[in-house]
């Protein structure tokens, strides 16, 4: 498990076995290096450890950030309930084939080239960015998904595409079942999975994109809440009026940032607006990270099984199956 997290183990010469956290050496020549360059150059030290963390998955910078003294960067993000902002999931996967995708629709190309080609770089992605549990789900979901498309079978289930994707990852790592990230990724889209109905329940005269973006955050919390809670002991409050005002910064800034760093050092006059943007968000996470949080010890089993339980209920009302 140690080792499936990144550590080493070793024997000191008293015969004691003890472990080490590794940092992955970050090679600055070729195409990550490069990407790396486009996504920090004009930038300041605190915007570009940003950039590297939501385009590359790469924390490491940004973990040594400060607002203030004693006022971490990360920590604001997860006080805030942004914390996975900094962790590549499927919403960078979906902003970035989407803007493919309208891309290729203004252009006028098939839907075999339309849905095909993002699959095409699916995989190339995922060997450029810090590999995660998260974003191999997002990544293989995705490619199946956006195939099926491509192939004029229709969009598939989402179930089973899930469940084909988490068959996939224990597959290649059967230690992920015991990671928090992978955990948390499959909890939420799970959840996720249910927006639709949860947005039909609002207000019809709301937009759109406001009724489902309430949904998707609301049901996203409400499905990691046990795992979050008993993990890292607390539970934000203002994830909800966060998450609206970082998703529609994200929307931007990913695309931005990812086009950033195809430049590479060219891209200076685009990294003007990034450098904004990033601020923007720093800003959102700064400014709802003084919020207080709900304190929670640890969740035992049978917490666990109750809320499940609730859960499963909420899920079965949803489908029609039970009375409220």
């Amino acid at each position: 498990w140690f080792r499936a997290q990144g550590g080493l183990l070793s024997v000191t010469p008293g015969g004691a076995l003890v472990g080490a956290r590794v940092r992955e050496f970050q090679p600055q020549g070729g195409l990550r290096g490069w990407f790396r360059r486009g996504l920090t150059t004009g930038l300041t030290e605190r915007q570009g450890a940003l950039m590297q963390a939501i385009e590359l998955g790469d924390r490491g910078d940004i973990s040594r950030e400060q607002f203030s003294e004693g006022e971490a960067v990360r920590d604001a993000f997860a006080r805030a309930g942004l914390a996975h902002l900094m962790a590549l999931s499927g919403q960078n996967v979906a902003i970035l084939t989407g803007a493919l995708i309208l891309l290729l629709t203004r252009l006028g190309a098939a839907p075999a080239w339309r849905f095909g080609l993002p699959v095409g770089l699916l995989g190339p992605y995922l060997l450029l960015v810090q590999s995660s549990a998260s974003i191999t789900r997002a990544v293989l979901m995705g490619g199946a998904v956006l195939l099926a498309l491509a192939l004029g079978r229709g969009r598939p289930d989402p179930l089973g595409v899930i469940a084909l994707a988490a068959l996939a990852c224990l597959l290649l790592f059967p230690l992920w079942l015991t990671d928090v990230g992978f955990q948390l990724s499959f909890l939420a889209v799970l959840a996720l999975t249910q927006s639709e109905r949860v947005a039909g329940l609002l207000p019809g005269r709301w937009p759109r994109w406001l009724r489902l973006g309430l949904a998707a955050t609301l049901l996203a919390e409400a499905g990691t809440l046990p795992v979050i809670a008993g993990t890292f002991g607390q539970v934000p409050l203002v994830g909800l009026p966060a998450n609206l005002l970082a998703e529609g910064l994200m929307a931007a800034l990913v695309p931005l940032g990812f086009l950033a760093g195809l430049l590479g050092p060219l891209a200076l006059p685009l990294n003007v607006v990034n450098g904004v943007l990033a601020d923007a968000l720093l800003l959102v996470a700064r400014t709802f990270g003084h919020a207080p949080v709900l304190n929670w010890g640890q969740v035992g089993v049978g917490g666990f099984l109750a809320y499940g339980a609730a859960v499963l209920a909420g899920w079965l009302w949803l489908l029609g199956r039970v009375r409220a």
